[in-house]
């Protein structure tokens, strides 16, 4: 830049950014997480738009003002997909279950919606169960009253029982929340109302920001050998069982820590390191290992690495390709085939699940 821009310049970008252009950020960030369906949370909380006391509050009887973000958040990746902002205390939660349910159903197809007794009605269930083919948890807001004076086909079903494990993964919308008052504060700094919603959105973009970068950045696999099938190289066997997850965060304190690792072990590999130089296995001793290990556990890690494929020269590794490698890779992947073994890639095991 040849100048410094103008102090107002974002205020005047707030101005000039509509709405649809909001939501087309917010919800992106689930479509790049690769997620296939959400399980949506609904929930809302309210950020203050005043900063005066809570004591100065009730001793003066001033009106208690805020501002309400509902948000309809995948909770599997605790990524926020759609947001409705109104002013409080004005109207009842139950009002934007409708478009905020409808509007991340247009981002990717919807498997379960979790949601509080605020979002009672039936309605609600027929809109997720009937319409857009998805399954409803939405607890009844009168448990105490008997079934045959409950009204409603899919709300008599949630008097009769409901998965009380689906349904507290609702929780997450609490954390999420959480998440966003303790980044970014409780309080709403600006002014207008236009401005106090344009603030809020803002504030969803970071916190998505945050979540994707641990989602794809913080998840680590190792395919160190396992048990007794750890091959006698130099590091001696493996401390980790059959597929586990070790984790590896500093501060074990906070529940949304995702510092981890995958260990998926190794159960055979395209080259033997029991001598000082790599020896090149045979394609068929890989393929008998392969398939022992599937029989065992049901998968197996065939471990390779991309200076195996590099001439050798003078016992160092040279910048040109060894076609002889690369033709037994061919002929590696065609005899597991054959088996009508299933072969996939780390880059698509990378994806946490929770």
């Amino acid at each position: 830049m040849s100048r410094i821009p103008h102090f107002t310049t974002l205020q005047k970008f707030t101005d000039r950014i509509n709405n649809s252009l909001f939501e087309k950020i917010i919800s992106s960030f689930i479509v790049i997480s690769g997620t296939k369906h959400i399980f949506v949370g609904i929930d809302s909380t309210g950020f203050k738009v005043t900063h005066a006391s809570q004591y100065y509050i009730e001793r003066t009887g001033s009106r208690r003002k805020y501002a309400k973000l509902s948000i309809g958040a995948d909770v599997l990746q605790q990524i926020i997909c759609t947001i409705k902002i109104r002013r409080a205390p004005t109207r009842h939660d139950n009002i934007d279950f409708m478009p905020i349910i409808t509007r991340t159903s247009n981002i990717l197809p919807l498997s379960v919606v979790t949601a509080d007794k605020g979002y009672d009605s039936e309605e609600n269930h027929v809109l997720v169960r009937e319409r857009l083919k998805a399954y409803s948890i939405i607890p009844p807001g009168n448990m105490h009253a008997p079934i045959c004076r409950t009204h409603g086909r899919y709300r008599k079903q949630m008097k009769r029982g409901y998965s009380k494990l689906l349904y507290n993964q609702r929780n997450k919308d609490e954390t999420i929340m959480s998440v966003i008052k303790r980044l970014f504060g409780e309080y709403v700094t600006s002014r207008l109302v236009k401005t106090q919603n344009r603030e809020l959105s803002f504030r969803c973009i970071p916190y998505n920001m945050h979540r994707l970068t641990n989602l794809i950045i913080l998840v680590m696999l190792s395919t160190e050998p396992a048990g007794d099938y750890a091959y006698h190289i130099k590091f001696g066997p493996s401390q980790y069982p059959l597929f586990s997850v070790d984790d590896v965060s500093k501060d074990n304190s906070s529940k949304d820590n995702i510092n981890q690792v995958i260990h998926i072990p190794r159960d055979t590999g395209f080259e033997s390191f029991d001598a000082p130089q790599p020896i090149l296995l045979p394609t068929g001793k890989i393929l008998n290992d392969t398939i022992s290990h599937i029989q065992k556990v049901g998968y197996s890690v065939i471990v390779m690495h991309p200076t195996s494929f590099l001439k050798m020269q003078n016992g160092k590794n040279t910048k040109t390709v060894d076609e002889n490698e690369i033709n037994h890779l061919k002929t590696l992947i065609e005899s597991v085939k054959s088996k009508n073994i299933h072969i996939t890639s780390f880059s698509n095991l990378a994806i946490p699940v929770r």
